[in-house]
């Protein structure tokens, strides 16, 4: 059977992506070794666009530990990527997709749909996000419940 679809793609856009993955499906599973294994020694994150304030400039471990004081109060969370894209020149990649992601606690939902976008460095070969935007364009749903499980997290 011939095919007509164009050409796979570059094994190292695959190498980015997957990475970017990765980091998202261990925030969802709430392992931060995985989440830590992804990320640069320091990483700039910009919540700016939901939050205000300023970029925050973290090591490793100050942002799983971030993650770490919010993400397992909630029943679970559940972050969907689409049209996920990789730029590489170099050493450098950029990444972005389209999100969607849902945030469960006690029956309510609260729910940030948007963009991120993130910078990548490459250091003996393998890959690492050195930093992390999120642009979220719609909010449905209450986004105080992210201060309850911030409280359950405590707990766990």
């Amino acid at each position: 059977m011939n095919s007509t679809r164009g050409p796979a793609g570059d094994p190292e856009d695959a190498r980015v992506i997957n990475l970017v993955l990765l980091l998202i499906v261990g925030v969802d599973h709430n392992r931060y070794d995985i989440v830590e294994a992804t990320i640069a020694p320091e990483i700039v994150i910009d919540y700016t666009n939901s939050w205000g304030g300023d970029p925050l400039t973290l090591t490793s471990t100050e942002y799983t530990d971030l993650l770490r004081s919010s993400v397992p109060g909630f029943d679970v969370t559940r972050h969907e990527l689409c049209h996920i894209d990789a730029k590489i020149e170099g050493d450098d990649a950029l990444a972005s997709a389209d999100f969607d992601v849902r945030h469960w606690l006690d029956g309510d939902l609260w729910r940030i749909l948007g963009t991120y976008h993130w910078t990548l460095k490459r250091n003996a070969g393998q890959w690492a996000i050195t930093s992390l935007r999120r642009i979220v364009t719609e909010v449905i749903g209450d986004q105080d419940i992210v201060a309850k499980a911030k409280q359950r997290a405590v707990g766990r």
